[in-house]
């Protein structure tokens, strides 16, 4: 059970009730909590959950752990405008943590034939927000890839061009 209160006084009288009713051992404070990991900030009063080992587990179990992230740059014809952007320190602080740094970064990898009873390739992507996961995904692919020799390769993408 984790137990969260502004003042320190409550959490005590809390503990102090369900200990009278049940048998309890105090952990101390709290550092992870259904997988999260979390991270206090005592001195700007700010918690923070972090979900890192999470991430590289998924990473793992779909063979992307050795993946490097890479910058890739917008599409030209994308204009990004200041409107959108906080305007006070307070808004910067509610949507972006403060002076965190706000990087999005993604992985993509795939395999070849990774389905052996069906001869299928798997594909797979993560996106994360700032060190926080935003969007992944892990799916067969609909078609079945008959070779990946270097030749066929150099065939196949100088015909893409």
């Amino acid at each position: 059970m984790l137990i969260a209160a502004k003042k320190k006084h409550d959490i005590q009288k809390l503990k102090g009730l369900l200990s009278a009713e049940f048998e309890m051992k105090d952990l101390g404070t709290a550092r992870k909590i259904l997988g999260m990991e979390i991270i206090r900030d005592r001195e700007r009063r700010k918690l923070f959950l972090s979900q890192r080992s999470y991430i590289q587990k998924v990473l793992v179990r779909f063979g992307m752990s050795l993946s490097k992230p890479i910058d890739t740059p917008s599409a030209a014809y994308i204009h990004l405008t200041a409107m959108f952007a906080p305007q006070s320190e307070k808004e910067k602080d509610l949507i972006y943590g403060g002076d965190t740094q706000c990087l999005v970064s993604g992985y993509s990898d795939s395999d070849y034939a990774g389905d052996v009873d069906r001869r299928r390739s798997m594909t797979g992507y993560v996106f994360t927000l700032g060190g926080s996961v935003v969007s992944w995904k892990a799916t067969l692919q609909p078609t079945v890839t008959l070779s990946t020799t270097e030749e066929e390769y150099m065939t196949l993408t100088e015909a893409a061009k």
